[in-house]
């Protein structure tokens, strides 16, 4: 998996084109929950 340094410099249709996750961070009762998240971008839409 390649990756990339500096998105500011990537078009944003590229980069959501390459398989990417991401971590959601939430609070459940006080304590803290972290899930990770995959997303496939595909004609415009996630």
């Amino acid at each position: 998996m390649e990756v990339i340094e500096n998105t500011l410099d990537a078009d944003v249709e590229t980069f959501l084109q390459r398989p990417l996750f991401c971590f959601l961070a939430t609070t459940d009762e006080g304590a803290p929950r972290v899930s990770p998240l995959w997303f496939r971008w595909e004609d415009g839409a996630v």
